[in-house]
């Protein structure tokens, strides 16, 4: 039996070209398995950490330093623990985010992709650096056209001016691992503000289609209430659908914009990938039998290896 939440959210967005909107979510399921952006910096910190003391010496417990820095999460923000390392390790910071590039794609970019294949999305905006998206998209042969930095913000742009893009954008906001200069991540670099021409772009889908947040935490809200327009499209956006994992309920910020705009916004708890399954028209996933065969290199081991490297 389908459970009534996939309906729900199916009839919202029926028959209408959408913007998926990915978060880390995404591509945290198995065997991507990607960090959040507190563990990733937990890792770095800790390649970091073996490198320092490897150096001078030092024996002390990583295990307390990473306590004491877990408590002090609450206070400093993934942006300012990233401006702190990348003061601390320069470039090196930066390089080290190219780690997440693997080819590992999961059940959420399978779905992301078949929607694609089937023309239901409009774009595709995701905060990830990774290219799981892209490699999924790949797989299928979809085309596509990423835009993550200046240049690509505004040759979209551009675009929009004269018609819809023939491929599909795909609009990395913060960035994408295969060029280090596009990468945003520190709290220097999200002050300076964003391109004019990606604030366009993004203007330009709130207007047009309705969104479908997945994988996605909504802490950027808890910064910056008009984090990239959203809040402020509410008069003229057709709407959006939020997806949250179950038994993590959203954050206080995102139920005061989905209050901001109306009925024409809803929350929903349901498993992501779950959700753009159906959307994309696969069928429930079976459960599977325990093999008992363990990855000896499981996509978090390649990835902390490469950090230290």
């Amino acid at each position: 039996m389908i459970p009534q939440v996939l309906k729900d959210i199916a009839a919202r967005l029926s028959s209408k070209r959408m913007v998926i909107f990915a978060g880390a979510g995404i591509s945290m399921g198995p065997p991507s398995s990607l960090p959040n952006w507190f563990v990733l910096n937990e890792w770095i910190l800790k390649a970091l950490y073996d490198r320092v003391g490897q150096a001078f010496g030092i024996e002390e417990d990583y295990s307390k330093i990473l306590l004491d820095y877990r408590n002090s999460s609450q206070y400093y923000p993934p942006d300012y623990q990233a401006q702190f390392l990348e003061e601390c390790a320069g470039n090196r910071y930066f390089e080290a985010l190219t780690a997440l590039d693997i080819e590992d794609t999961n059940r959420c970019h399978t779905a992301i992709t078949k929607l694609a294949k089937s023309g239901r999305l409009a774009a595709i905006v995701t905060t990830n650096f990774d290219r799981l998206i892209e490699h999924a998209l790949d797989i299928v042969d979809v085309p596509y056209a990423v835009a993550c930095d200046t240049t690509g913000f505004a040759s979209l742009d551009e675009a929009y001016q004269q018609k819809d893009p023939e491929t599909l954008p795909v609009v990395k906001i913060h960035g994408s691992t295969n060029n280090l200069d596009s990468l945003v991540d520190t709290r220097k670099q999200r002050r300076r503000g964003r391109a004019e021409a990606l604030n366009r772009v993004l203007a330009h889908l709130l207007q047009r289609f309705p969104f479908l947040y997945a994988g996605f935490s909504g802490a950027d809200f808890v910064h910056d209430k008009r984090y990239l327009g959203i809040w402020d499209a509410a008069e003229v956006s057709p709407g959006f659908c939020y997806l949250y994992q179950p038994g993590n309920p959203p954050k206080k910020e995102v139920s005061e914009l989905k209050e901001h705009y109306g009925p024409k916004a809803a929350l929903f708890e349901v498993d992501a990938a779950e959700a753009l399954e159906y959307l994309a028209g696969i069928p429930p996933l079976e459960p599977e039998a325990d093999s008992g065969d363990e990855d000896a290199d499981p996509a978090p081991v390649r990835i902390q290896n490469s950090i230290r490297d």
